[in-house]
């Protein structure tokens, strides 16, 4: 019989779930900074318009996720002049 850590009812679903629970939409934009990291560098860089048009959801709101984002650790912001720059926190 296999013996389970303590954390192991903590399965991928569960720990998404729980990611969600503590950043709402926020979430599906992170996941599509994922897919725009570098990673060697664990550093994202595009553009809100970009990002904005690929996603369908306006500047504004892609600012506000940010700063969710960064506030729950998620990634650290230094996005300027039009230019997402974020550095992913794994």
């Amino acid at each position: 019989m296999a013996t389970h850590s303590p954390t192991s009812h903590r399965t991928w679903p569960r720990l998404f779930l729980e990611d969600f629970e503590r950043t709402g939409t926020a979430l599906w934009f992170f996941l599509y900074l994922l897919t725009w990291m570098n990673p060697k560098t664990d550093c994202v860089q595009t553009t809100f318009g970009r990002a904005s048009k690929e996603i369908g959801v306006s500047v504004l709101r892609l600012k506000s996720w940010l700063e969710q984002l960064e506030k729950e650790g998620y990634l650290r912001d230094e996005s300027l002049d039009g230019n997402i720059i974020a550095r992913i926190c794994l």
